[in-house]
C-alpha cells in the first residue's frame, strides 16, 4: 500500500479565516502589544488626573482678600483710614479690608469678627493696621495679620476645624505673637506691650527670643525688642 503524501492544515488568518496564499496578511497586535498600549493609556489618564489634581489645590489655596466686619459697639467710636489722610467713622455692619488703618476713641469698646471667625475687641484708645486678611476660596487656610501701634484689644483666634489651616498674628513695636486661643495685648505710649494669655497658647518672638505663653501667664515685649520671661498673672 503506497504512503499518502502528508498534509497541512489549511492556512488561517488570525481570526480562523482562510487566507489566501497569494495575499499579503496584515499583522496582527499581539497580547502583550496591546497590553503595552493599554498601560501607555492608563498611564496618560493617570498623568491628567495628577495635572487636574494639582490645578485644583493650587486654585483652592490660593489666597484672597477678606474682610472684617463691625459686628458691636458698646461705647465709644471707631474710625477707618481707607484712603491716606481720610479717616472716617464706622458703624455696626461697616467692613474692613486688608491695608486699612482703625483708630478709636479713649473708652472704646468694640467687636470686630474677621471672615474665618477670628475676633478683635478694641478696649481702650489706639491704632491698628489690617496688614492681611486673606483665605483660600474653599475656607481651608486663613491668614489674618493685624498691627498695633498703640491701646489694647484683645484677640480671640478661628474655631480649631480639622482640615483647615488659620494663623492669626499680631504685629508689635518690638516683635510679633502668633496666637492660636485668646489673649489680650496692651501697648503704652512708649511702645511696652503686655501680653496675657486667656486660652490656648501664644508664641512671642523678638529677633532671636521666643517665649510661650500658656494660659494666665504674662510677658511684656519692650519697643527695643526686649523680652522678659513668662510669669503668672
Amino acid at each position: 500500500m503506497s504512503a499518502q503524501p502528508a498534509t497541512t492544515p489549511e492556512a488561517r488568518d488570525p481570526i480562523g479565516e482562510k487566507r489566501n496564499p497569494n495575499q499579503w496578511t496584515p499583522l496582527a497586535l499581539r497580547g502583550s502589544r496591546l497590553r503595552r498600549w493599554w498601560r501607555v493609556i492608563a498611564l496618560g489618564l493617570a498623568l491628567l488626573l495628577l495635572v487636574g489634581a494639582g490645578a485644583y489645590l493650587a486654585w483652592a489655596s490660593r489666597p484672597l482678600p477678606r474682610e472684617g466686619t463691625v459686628a458691636q459697639i458698646d461705647a465709644g467710636a471707631l474710625q477707618v483710614e481707607r484712603a491716606e489722610g481720610t479717616w472716617e467713622p464706622l458703624q455696626v455692619g461697616d467692613t474692613g479690608l486688608q491695608g486699612h488703618r482703625l483708630r478709636s476713641d479713649q473708652g472704646t469698646i468694640a467687636l470686630i469678627q474677621f471672615f474665618d471667625g477670628s475676633q478683635m475687641r478694641v478696649e481702650s484708645a489706639g491704632e491698628w493696621e489690617i496688614e492681611q486678611l486673606e483665605g483660600s476660596p474653599g475656607g481651608r487656610a486663613s491668614r489674618t495679620t493685624i498691627r498695633q501701634r498703640a491701646g489694647q484689644a484683645s484677640l480671640v483666634s478661628a474655631p480649631l476645624q480639622r482640615g483647615t489651616n488659620s494663623r492669626l498674628r499680631l504685629e508689635l513695636p518690638g516683635g510679633s505673637v502668633q496666637l492660636v486661643g485668646a489673649a489680650t495685648f496692651a501697648t503704652d505710649a512708649q511702645g511696652t506691650t503686655t501680653c496675657t494669655l486667656l486660652q490656648g497658647q501664644g508664641h512671642v518672638q523678638a529677633g532671636k527670643t521666643r517665649v510661650t505663653l500658656s494660659p494666665g501667664e504674662v510677658s511684656s515685649l519692650l519697643a527695643n525688642g526686649e523680652l522678659s520671661p513668662p510669669q503668672d498673672e
